[in-house]
Order: C-alpha cells, then structure tokens, then sequence
C-alpha cells in the first residue's frame, strides 16, 4: 500500500504477488494490485485482477468502483455504469462511485446525468474537490455545441490490506560444550613398610593421614530443551477492519456517534457525529486502524 501511495507500482505489484502467492484467497490483494497496474496504465491487467476479486467476493462495491474505472480507461462506458450501479446499490454512501458514473456518463455525452451524479457526490462530501472540478467541467461541455466528452481519471479505492505475519522461525538453543572429562582420583598412597635394623628399636609406625575422598564426577549435561511453540500469528489489519465494519454495520446510531467523535479527535474524520453509517466513516476507522489509533 505504502509502494501504491508513492507512486511505485512495480515495487507494489511485486509485494501483493508475493502475498497472492502465500494468501491467494484474499480479493484486498487483487484490489490493491490492480491499483498499482492501473497506476502504470495497464487498464487490462487491472480489469483481471479485479475480475478476481468479484469472483472472491460479489459484494465490495470497491471492487467494483476500480473495475469501473478501469473499463472507463479501456472505453468501455456502458460496462463501467453497469459496474457503478451495481456498487451504488451495495453502498448508497458512496461519493466515489456518484463520481465515477458522473464521469462515465459524460464520457457518454449525457452530461445532465453527469451532472445529477456530481450533485450527489458533492451531497455526500462537500469537500470532494474532484466531484466539484467534474460537475463544472461537465456545465462547461453542456453549453458547447456539438457535445464533448469529458475524459478525467476516476477515482480508484485502496483496500487495507497487511499480510498476515509469519511466524519467525526460532533458532534451537545450542547445547552447552561438553564438560571436560576429569581423571580418575589418584590412587590412595600405600604406607611405606620401615625397614628393621636389628641393632635399634624398631620405631613405632606414623599415624596413617586420612586421604580427602575424590570429588564426585560432574553430572552429564541435560539434554537440549526443544524450542518453544511459537503462539500462532494474531489477526492482521484487514481481520481486524472487516470484524469492526461488521460491528458498526449492527451498531446503534448512539455507538456510531461515539466512533465519529474519536475519529474526528485523531484528525481521521470530518464529517458530522450524526450517527449514520457511511462509506467515509469506514474509510476513516481503516486509516486509524492502520496508524495504530484506539478505538472505543
């Protein structure tokens, strides 16, 4: 996502193909690296990987906003509305996708309808600047006679999306050197015998000196303990977002409101705490999530 936002695609399409690799169940993948091809122009690239992620999963409207746009780029307008209404009726909040069908209809000529779109778009965020850009742009083409078509960018939807982590392989512990093998204790030292000289008396014998007991052999070393059982991997950002837009979806307008108020404290929302569920808020909750935010 990182690589998408600084304009390095190829460095992006390379880290979402690794993770395709390792999780090629996850359509936030195939979302973000068509992204990154549509940022290179390869309109058709993107249109594949999107075309997966619907297969995975028929109900993002994100999914189908980008196809949208990239259709739009390879002329196909009527497939990018249908792509559009479809994504409208998923999410009726959807700034993103009023815009993109306002620029495929005037891509169309139909820049009454162009227009209607961008109200709407602009209805839901008033600071959206591209919507208000198009909406004139589109005032401009309808007073010139004959009718042009309006060829901006759309707009295209990044996912969250982190990999899950894998566990880091954790080295055995070495085992200790092996001690050095000590020698065997001396042999107790026998009394010397006196010899008897048969002139002199023969001396009584020294008392015997005890001799210190040999120091127990050191233990063996214990063998090495196997390596701890790493605790599996948490959930990853995307997990976490799609159980907290799952949450606000059931959640009453009272708890929605205190999610706007926290995201509008850490600087990540600024829409109104009315209590309404909207495609803005959630995109909000993403990017706090991603920056390590608390949440209520």
């Amino acid at each position: 996502m990182v690589f998408n936002r600084q304009g390095r695609f190829d460095a992006a399409i390379g880290d979402f193909s690794r993770a395709i690799t390792l999780e090629p169940g996850r359509p936030a993948f195939f979302i973000n690296r068509a992204r990154a091809h549509h940022g290179k122009k390869d309109y058709t690239a993107a249109v594949a990987d999107l075309d997966h992620a619907i297969a995975l999963n028929p109900e993002d409207p994100r999914a189908l906003n980008n196809r949208a746009g990239a259709l739009m780029m390879l002329g196909r307008h009527d497939a990018a509305i249908r792509d559009l209404d479809r994504a409208i009726t998923l999410d009726p909040d959807y700034p993103v996708a009023f815009n993109n069908r306002g620029i495929a209809r005037a891509g169309q000529g139909d820049f009454t309808a162009a227009i209607r779109d961008y109200d709407r778009a602009l209805a839901l965020r008033s600071d959206y600047a591209k919507a208000r850009e198009n909406r004139q742009q589109a005032v401009r083409k309808q007073r010139q006679a004959p009718a042009e078509t309006l060829a901006p960018e759309p707009a295209m939807e990044q996912v969250p999306a982190l990999l899950t982590g894998a566990p880091e392989p954790v080295a055995a512990p070495q085992p200790d050197p092996e001690p050095a093998r000590t020698s065997p204790p001396p042999a107790a030292a026998t009394a010397a015998t006196v010899a008897q000289v048969p002139t002199a008396p023969v001396p009584a014998p020294a008392p015997r000196m005890p001799v210190a007991a040999a120091p127990p052999p050191p233990p063996p070393p214990s063998p090495a303990s196997p390596p701890p059982l790493m605790a599996p991997p948490g959930p990853s950002l995307l997990d976490r977002f799609l159980a907290m837009e799952n949450t606000l979806r059931t959640a009453d307008a009272a708890t929605i409101v205190r999610y706007q108020v926290r995201l509008r404290e850490t600087g990540h929302y600024a829409g109104a705490a009315d209590g309404r569920l909207s495609r803005a808020l959630l995109q909000a909750v993403a990017a706090c999530m991603e920056a390590g935010c608390t949440l209520p």
